[in-house]
C-alpha cells in the first residue's frame, strides 16, 4: 500500500509541474486564460504572475516528491531491519 503511495505522490508531483508550467505558459502568452481563471494579476503584469505560478508550482513538485523519496527510504530501512532483526534471531 505504501509502495502505491508513493507512486502517486511521483504522479500528483509531476502532474502539478506540468500544469504550473502550461497555465504560466498560458499567463506569458495570454492573460486574458489568466483573467478567464480568476488569477490576480499579480502588480497588473501577467509576466509576474506566470513566474509566480512556476514557483508555487515547482515548490509543490519538490514538496510531493520529497515526500515519496522519504517514503521509500522509509521501506527500505524497514526492510533491513527486518534482515537484520532475522539475523540476530537465527543464533
Amino acid at each position: 500500500m505504501l509502495r502505491t503511495l508513493i507512486y502517486v505522490l511521483v504522479g500528483l508531483g509531476w502532474l502539478v509541474f506540468l500544469c504550473g508550467i502550461v497555465l504560466a505558459g498560458a499567463s506569458f502568452i495570454n492573460n486574458t486564460w489568466t483573467v478567464q481563471l480568476q488569477l490576480p494579476l499579480m502588480f497588473n503584469s501577467p509576466i509576474v504572475t506566470g513566474f509566480a505560478v512556476l514557483f508555487t508550482a515547482a515548490v509543490t513538485t519538490i514538496i510531493l516528491l520529497a515526500s515519496a523519496e522519504c517514503l521509500v527510504l522509509l521501506l527500505s530501512i524497514h526492510d533491513s531491519v527486518h534482515k537484520i532483526r532475522e539475523f540476530f534471531h537465527k543464533k
